[in-house]
């Protein structure tokens, strides 16, 4: 049983009584002194003339010892005390004084009040010369209903209720959150839309946050930093260009024979042309260099397959430079074309014409210099039907 010590006191016969009811704190209560008890009409042997008495502890606590004490008595005398309480009157006699005072101890084993009566023999017998009174009492229980004094929701919750929740006591309480306690309850959660780019979080998932991403190519966005040439994947093929190298579907020889070559205008046949001179399908330009021989700039052969059965003469060759002039190249008895022109832009687009048939290079020739037998050799020959 936990008791605690407040002191209290109080008046029993003339005397200030102290009692120890444990930990509830300190206190004193201050009661008028009983009217003092003085010997007259009894023997002057045995008081001196201010007797009074005390119990200590009081309240007494059931089934724990109690002390009565007196005083103001004589040397020497006898003295009578009598205890009566619940349980009934207990008496002690012939107490000797030696000092004047006279102390009886005593447990109390019923509630309730009780009372103390001092007396002193003298030679005409015994007398009453002082009384106090006491009460025996249960210390408090937790569980029983009452929240007293020395009870609160730390140490009995069940009588006096469940303490309120208090950050910072290391439990995350009904009353409190993320929010409102952090110390007890943890960090909260980032939550898009709070301002802070947290770890959790990016420009995908929280552009309020952290910011929109930076475009990437081949996200489905076409962004302001994004065209066709730099990403297709988001906007689209670029349109063709005239002059790209690239005949589109959109392109025609028409529009731009820069990619797409000369329209296939068929070219009569021309009766007059010369003998060719000699070695039809070879490589020109490797003698035609300007120092073994006049240099060309542009010669070939002319056949009617790829295998080279049969020279084409009298048809028309139309090449087309790439700033747009055009140069007609006439084939020889032998099938041989060539010229000297000079200032020839490449890259040039090629076509051989005779009707009724008309045909153009699917590509141009890339450089100067350029020796179409050197790449058209036999089984690649160029041809028309």
């Amino acid at each position: 049983m936990h008791r605690t010590s407040v002191f209290v006191s109080a008046s029993c016969g003339g005397l200030f009584l102290v009692l120890g009811c444990g930990d509830l704190g300190q206190g004193v209560v201050d009661v008028p002194l009983d009217p003092e008890v003085y010997s007259t009409g009894f023997d002057g042997d045995a008081v001196k003339g201010k007797t009074g008495c005390s119990v200590q502890p009081n309240p007494v606590v059931i089934d724990d010892g109690y002390a009565v004490s007196g005083q103001g008595l004589a040397r020497n005398v006898s003295v009578r005390i009598t205890t009566t309480d619940g349980s009934g009157t207990r008496e002690a006699f012939a107490i000797s004084s030696a000092d004047g005072t006279v102390t009886f101890q005593d447990t109390a084993t019923a509630l309730g009040d009780g009372s103390v009566v001092l007396a002193a023999q003298g030679r005409r017998g015994w007398k009453d010369v002082a009384s106090c009174a006491f009460t025996v009492v249960v210390l408090p229980v937790c569980g029983d209903r009452a929240c007293t004094p020395t009870e609160d929701c730390g140490n009995c919750a069940a009588d006096c209720g469940v303490c309120p929740a208090v950050c910072g006591d290391r439990t995350c309480a009904a009353a409190e959150d993320c929010s409102s306690c952090p110390a007890d309850c943890g960090v909260c959660a980032p939550v898009c839309g709070d301002g802070a780019c947290a770890a959790t979080e990016d420009c995908a998932g929280c552009a309020a946050d952290c910011g929109v991403c930076a475009p990437v190519c081949g996200d489905g966005v076409c962004a302001a930093t994004e065209d066709c040439a730099g990403c297709a994947a988001d906007c689209g093929v670029c349109a063709p260009v005239c002059g790209d190298g690239a005949c589109a579907a959109t392109e025609d020889c028409a529009g731009c024979a820069a990619d797409c070559g000369p329209c296939p205008i068929c070219e009569p046949a021309v009766t007059t042309y010369g003998s060719g001179r000699h070695n039809a399908g070879k490589d020109c330009l490797a003698c035609h260099d300007g120092s073994t021989a006049v240099a060309w700039t542009l010669a070939g052969t002319l056949y009617d397959n790829a295998s080279g059965s049969n020279a084409i003469a009298g048809a028309t060759i139309i090449a087309v430079d790439a700033r747009g002039r055009e140069l007609r190249l006439v084939t020889q008895a032998n099938g041989n074309f060539y010229t000297s022109a000079t200032g020839i832009t490449f890259p040039v687009t090629v076509a051989a014409s005779m009707c009724p048939s008309e045909i153009a290079m699917a590509g141009g020739v890339s450089s100067g210099g350029a020796s179409c037998n050197s790449c058209h050799a036999s089984g690649s020959r160029i041809y028309l039907r």
